[in-house]
């Protein structure tokens, strides 16, 4: 019995990280949108650019 207690508070935390961290994407892009598309077209417009932002 406990550790099926164990695993539904598991998969509940599991399922609140996933929860939140939607929620941090979509805030992020709602506030930096359009200068982070910018920012990231323009840091990886060259072959050695690209390599380098990657890292």
């Amino acid at each position: 019995m406990e550790s099926t207690v164990v695993m539904i508070n598991l998969f509940g935390a599991i399922a609140m990280l996933l929860f939140g961290l939607a929620q941090v994407k979509d805030g992020v892009s709602h506030a930096f949108g359009a200068k982070l598309r910018t920012g990231l077209a323009s840091g990886t417009r060259g072959r050695l650019r690209s390599f380098i932002s990657a890292r």
